[in-house]
């Protein structure tokens, strides 16, 4: 979904009297530098910023170099201590 449909599901919500919403963010678990890799290799299929909590031990170098990839898409890597939220709503395995 990009950004034109957010805005015409809105202008359709307003036109039906009915409330659209959305969910700007999503919360990602990622297990293996393999998965992140893998994912962010793929073209980006939601307009969601994807905040990424890291389920395994990096240190600050490949957290520097996923935060890059992910940054071109307008994404965040974290280890899953420091993620802003506690649950997450998808893994990549």
């Amino acid at each position: 979904m990009a950004g034109a449909d957010i805005i015409e599901l809105g202008r359709l919500g307003r036109k039906y009297t009915c409330a659209v919403s959305y969910i700007s963010q999503i919360l990602i678990s990622v297990k293996s530098t393999e998965a992140l890799q893998r994912e962010l290799d793929k073209p980006k299929d939601t307009y969601q910023q994807r905040f990424i909590g890291l389920e395994f031990d990096a240190d600050d170098s490949t957290i520097s170099h996923f935060q890059a990839l992910a940054s071109r898409f307008g994404d965040m890597v974290f280890r899953s201590s420091d993620m802003p939220y506690n649950s997450f709503l998808t893994t990549w395995e």
